[in-house]
């Protein structure tokens, strides 16, 4: 029981510390407002997107950026998406509509539409963001001047994230475990190595031609997680990346209900398991390790009642304390509304079920149905 503790206590600790440095990294980014308006493409691929795309092309409308252009990409939607773009590009001149191509044999729907805007982008920068974003007024200048100050080509952060429930904003709060266990912000943003780049599609601000060196899209055309990919091809071509704290300049209402961010962030897990001898022997160990976090708590009460005030059940206890504010504070950093602060057993309980779903879709179905199309996965 002893060691038990001790493990236990040294995740805590660790996950706390993580946490902590991330929030100061971040926190204490350099970033300056500069002089100089290099032109920005915003490129918008939206494929179904009725419920969001207004306000989203809106907000890049009410930029206080003086030099952008505004590229939505239709990706064949079969709802009134286009009818909302041809209005909204009758009131601003700076935005562009494109239809988009029919999907090409070998390519991810929304890695093609970033394909065609790019063809067509004539911005020094790129901005690539989601159509269920809202942009705060000073967000691409924001952008801009976080990249130029830190002489960095790439930057991408978490925004707030919003939701119309707790269970669907703990569902998503499962990304902050990148800033939470995995990824040392610091160390990545000075030494910039390619395993722990780091990016998220809701906002990826990248120099134009650097995008183009590293081989532009085509690099991550069929590439589930193509904003991570996109981070470590940079990263790996020798273009400094950076990830930042994106909230100050965006929202973004990931799924609109349980249902859905519970399928979005079933993808996430379904790319992520491959069939290699190593992930094989690592995925007991997973599920074994997500199950144990979600109980923690409860084992917690009962090593403090059953065992009393022994060291094993003290350092269980502190362990567990440690890891749960942890994620407490991380969630909160990233602007995650209460009580999701507090729903960690919840959002672990929810890892746990979306590994054993992931898996089950390897094994048997291979495929998903998003936004109108079928989306087969490499195992």
């Amino acid at each position: 029981m002893l060691i038990i503790g001790i493990i236990v206590l040294a995740v805590g600790v660790y996950s706390m510390l993580i946490t902590l440095s991330n929030i100061i990294t971040m926190h204490s980014m350099r970033m300056r407002k500069q002089n100089e308006t290099p032109k920005v493409s915003v490129c918008i691929p939206a494929r179904n997107e009725e419920a969001n795309i207004e306000r989203c092309v809106r907000s890049f409308m009410e930029q206080d950026y003086p030099n952008l252009e505004i590229i939505v990409l239709d990706d064949n939607s079969d709802d009134s998406t286009p009818e909302i773009l041809r209005r909204l590009s009758e009131e601003d001149s700076r935005l562009k509509v494109m239809k988009g191509k029919p999907l090409e044999k070998g390519w991810r729907g929304k890695v093609y539409g970033m394909k065609q805007m790019l063809e067509v982008a004539s911005g020094d920068y790129i901005l690539f963001t989601d159509a269920d974003t809202m942009h705060k007024k000073c967000s691409v200048r924001y952008g801009v001047d976080l990249l130029l100050t830190n002489n960095a080509k790439m930057v991408s952060g978490y925004p707030e994230e919003l939701a119309d429930r707790p269970i669907s904003a703990a569902c998503v709060s499962i990304i902050v475990l990148n800033t939470m266990f995995y990824l040392p912000v610091f160390l990545q943003n000075r030494f910039q190595k390619t395993p722990f780049a780091m990016a998220i599609g809701q906002y990826m601000m990248m120099e134009k031609k650097s995008l183009l060196e590293v081989g532009g899209v085509e690099k991550i055309k069929n590439a589930n997680d193509d904003d991570v990919n996109m981070a470590r091809l940079f990263c790996s071509t020798g273009h400094k990346q950076i990830f930042a704290n994106m909230k100050y300049a965006l929202s973004c209402l990931m799924y609109p209900n349980f249902k859905e961010a519970m399928k979005g962030m079933e993808r996430g897990f379904i790319s992520a398991i491959k069939f290699t001898p190593l992930m094989c022997a690592l995925m007991p160990f997973a599920f074994l390790l997500l199950l144990g976090f979600t109980l923690l708590p409860l084992l917690s009460v009962l090593g403090l009642i059953f065992l009393h005030l022994s060291l094993p059940s003290i350092l269980f206890a502190l362990g567990t304390l440690l890891l749960y504010t942890a994620y407490a504070v991380i969630t909160n950093y990233h602007g995650f509304k209460s009580p999701v602060p507090l729903m960690g057993m919840c959002m672990f309980g929810i890892c746990t079920i979306l590994l054993v779903r992931g898996l089950w879709h390897q094994i048997f179905k291979k495929e998903i149905d998003w936004k109108g199309r079928k989306v087969t996965y490499e195992s």
